[in-house]
This record gives structure tokens, C-alpha cells and sequence, in this order.
């Protein structure tokens, strides 16, 4: 009797998603418009600034009954996340000791800014501070900050300023991350007062960037201490 031969059986093929897209594709394509979105807001400040205020961002929130409110230990903690940005390509290395911290609401929390002017000319600034998620910046109070006035720094001057702030016992349970943001805007000699509200504005979208007078409770920042034309290089420089 003759043997019968049988062929081998052909490997069948790997199984593909649906249309043919493999699932690796399906993954690239939803991480690479995330990434230049990502890389959009914070590569380019006007991107950012608007982020901020489609996402619910408030800008230069200081709740003075807040600010000024005794302690109060709640043993609830959010998670603060600060961010630091420079604009109108001014020449000043600025940043937070701290990016992020876990803060007990109610208590009063800190922060140690640095600022550094890298050029051989002074630099004149508004400082504006932002708060988000919207619902925290209503129980948002800064105790002591540089943002209370305009800041100038002499040609290679370096300086820092703590901030002090909290967040009212009463802040909505739903909030568990927030992001406290200083962005810094040049001024000059030949800007009016008007014209560099009416700028901040028209980058902000807000009405309220402009310079807060010291609420009730808050003090302004002490004097900074100042040192060497050259800083020492932050672990988390911007």
C-alpha cells in the first residue's frame, strides 16, 4: 500500500483588530496627538494660558476670610502641584523649591520661590497667580506672597520669597489635586498701567489680572534675600 504525503498545515495568520489595525497602531495613534497637545501648551505660553482658562483656571484668587482664618487640623490632605512660567521672553531663571507637596486643608502650607535675572540689565515684572480646579480657588487664601506687587530685579540679582497659603476647611471633598501656577509679564517704562492690564487681560482672558492690594490678614512678602550674579542650579529648574 502507498503511502499517502500530507502537506504541512500552513501557520494561520496573527490575528489582526478589526480593519486590519494592529493594536500597537491603535495605541501610537492615540498617544502621539496627546503628546504634541502636551508638548503645544507648554512649549508655547499664549497655548498654555488658554488651557488654563477653558480648564477652569482662576486667576490671582486670594479669598481674604481664608487668608486670614486660624488653623484648623482637618486630617484631610490635597495634593499641590506648582508650576512656574516666564513670559514676553524675559531673562529670569524662576522656580519653586517644591513642585509638588501633599497640604492639609486648613492648615497653613509653604513654599520657597527662586528668581534669578541672567542678563546684564534689570527686569521689571507683574507677577499673576493662577488656581485650579475653580472650585478650590474660592477656598484658596495667600497669607504671604511676592505676588501682592510688582518685583524688579537688578542685573544678576538673584532672590527668593516664600509663599504661604491655605485652603478653607470647607474646600468641596471632590478635590484632590490642585495646581497653584505663577506666570511673570514684563513691564517697561514705555507700557502705562492700562496698557499692561489690558495685555495681561487679552493673554489671560480674564478681568482679574491685575495687581491684588495686601488683603485683610495677608502680609506682603519680606524682604528677599539676595546673593551671588550666579545661582545655584535648581533639581527641578524649568
Amino acid at each position: 500500500m502507498t503511502d499517502t504525503i500530507l502537506p504541512n498545515p500552513t501557520p494561520a495568520p496573527a490575528e489582526a483588530s478589526p480593519r486590519g489595525v494592529s493594536p500597537a497602531a491603535i495605541v501610537a495613534l492615540f498617544l502621539i496627538p496627546v503628546a504634541m497637545l502636551c508638548f503645544a501648551l507648554f512649549a508655547f505660553k499664549p497655548l498654555y494660558l488658554m488651557w488654563c482658562k477653558v480648564t477652569g483656571t482662576q486667576f490671582r484668587p486670594n479669598n481674604p476670610d481664608v487668608a486670614a482664618a486660624a488653623t484648623v487640623h482637618t486630617g484631610r490632605y490635597v495634593k499641590v502641584f506648582f508650576e512656574t512660567t516666564v513670559l514676553d521672553d524675559m531673562p529670569v531663571r524662576f522656580w519653586a523649591d517644591k513642585t509638588s507637596a501633599e497640604v492639609e486643608v486648613g492648615a497653613d502650607a509653604t513654599n520657597l520661590y527662586h528668581f534669578h535675572n541672567v542678563s546684564d540689565h534689570p527686569v521689571h515684572f507683574r507677577p499673576v497667580h493662577q488656581v485650579s480646579p475653580i472650585n478650590a480657588s474660592t477656598e484658596f487664601g495667600m497669607k504671604v506672597c511676592f505676588c501682592f506687587n510688582d518685583q524688579v530685579m537688578a542685573p544678576g540679582e538673584t532672590k527668593e520669597f516664600p509663599v504661604v497659603f491655605s485652603f478653607a476647611p470647607k474646600l468641596d471633598e471632590r478635590v484632590k489635586t490642585v495646581t497653584l501656577c505663577y506666570s511673570l509679564f514684563e513691564k517697561t517704562d514705555a507700557e502705562s498701567a492700562e496698557a499692561l492690564q489690558q495685555r495681561i487681560k487679552e493673554k489671560t482672558g480674564v478681568d482679574s489680572a491685575v495687581v491684588s492690594p495686601q488683603a485683610p490678614g495677608a502680609a506682603a512678602a519680606p524682604a528677599p534675600s539676595t546673593g551671588s550674579a550666579t545661582a545655584p542650579a535648581p533639581a527641578t529648574a524649568p
